[in-house]
């Protein structure tokens, strides 16, 4: 599912000391980027077996996410202006003063999102947990904010909030069910940038939480 975006980031921060240089990006296609947690080959391997096991089940044909690409967003930034080197940049360093240690992640339940009457044709089917096992996703998008903040940034950041791994897209409602625990301990977060229209994602950065050993 698309991460909760930040619109027009330079636009906001400009008023403050963070933001320097040409906030133009080159013309073209209007890529996103993303702070995200990216599960482990095994674990991206075994949520997109879940992922063929269920949409055979219900008869689907919609694509799936590849395991190169199953991830759990963090907080995302879209626009033209995004995309320029000088914001890039800007968003790399403040999430590199993020720190916290590495936690547990599990995913338990398997769902449609979406209000059960909605109608649309592009429902995301998502891998979700319990509050427990995904307080640690909830608190480390919170340091971010909190970076964002310090940085100087005032604009608009979403605070509705619900982890998730989106498999695939559909139609139908498919509802709810459990499902044995996917789970992993991350170790670190990434900045990925989505070319749209490409089924591609490229990771820019990565940055590693602490070690609790």
């Amino acid at each position: 599912m698309t991460p909760d975006l930040i619109q027009n980031v330079p636009k906001d921060m400009r008023q403050g000391a963070l933001w320097h240089g040409d906030f133009e990006a080159p013309a073209g296609r209007r890529d996103a980027i993303f702070l995200a947690l990216q599960p482990p080959t095994p674990i991206a391997d075994r949520a997109y077996r879940i992922a063929q096991n269920i949409r055979d089940i219900h008869g689907l044909a919609c694509p799936l996410i590849g395991p190169d690409r199953v991830h759990v967003s963090l907080l995302g930034f879209c626009g033209r202006q995004v995309m320029a080197p000088a914001a890039i940049n800007a968003i790399r360093g403040i999430a590199s003063t993020v720190v916290m240690p590495q936690f547990r992640i599990e995913l338990n339940r398997a769902m449609s999102f979406g209000k059960k009457s909605d109608s649309t044709l592009n429902r995301p089917f998502v891998l979700a947990g319990d509050d427990e096992t995904i307080s640690g996703i909830v608190a480390l998008r919170q340091h971010i904010i909190s970076a964002l903040r310090e940085a100087g940034y005032r604009g608009h950041i979403p605070t509705s909030f619900a982890p998730h791994m989106t498999l695939f897209w559909s139609g139908p409602n498919l509802g709810e069910q459990a499902i044995a625990g996917l789970g992993w301990t991350a170790r670190d977060f990434v900045l990925i940038r989505s070319y749209r229209g490409l089924r591609k994602h490229e990771v820019l950065e990565r940055w590693p939480l602490q070690s609790t050993a």
